[in-house]
């Protein structure tokens, strides 16, 4: 005769609903920013993190002439070790690089923001997000 006092056996889709999640889950999607003002009524209205190693010292500053062509402002290089690139994040930023390169990027990363890395998006790729 069976102990009636024994639980059931669990079923592995059982077992999945009691582990912690490691990710944050969400049950609502944030609102979606189609546009971002780089520049607003004259002003800047962003700053481009690129790493303290200075490895995308030229693209930060090809993109920050850019926008001053665009604009007539010019937006602000920060590194990422500054405390304008530290998450949480502020406000607008352009960042340059992967969690392996960029220190902004390595804590969305770690906060599983961004799975932004060294295989994604792969050789020669990039990402743009809004």
């Amino acid at each position: 005769m069976a102990d009636s006092s024994a639980s059931a056996p669990t079923t592995p889709d059982d077992s999945q609903d009691r582990l912690p999640a490691l990710a944050p889950v969400y049950a609502r999607l944030k609102d979606l920013h189609i546009r971002t003002e780089l520049v607003r009524a004259g002003q800047a209205n962003t700053a481009i993190v690129a790493p303290a190693s200075g490895i995308y010292d030229a693209q930060a500053s090809r993109i920050q002439e850019a926008v001053e062509r665009r604009s007539g402002v010019r937006v602000p290089i920060v590194k990422d070790d500054a405390p304008e690139a530290a998450v949480p994040i502020r406000g607008n930023l352009i960042l340059l690089g992967n969690r392996s390169t960029n220190r902004t990027v390595e804590e969305l990363y770690n906060r599983y923001f961004t799975l932004l890395d060294l295989w994604y998006p792969g050789p020669d790729g990039y990402e743009v997000r809004s």
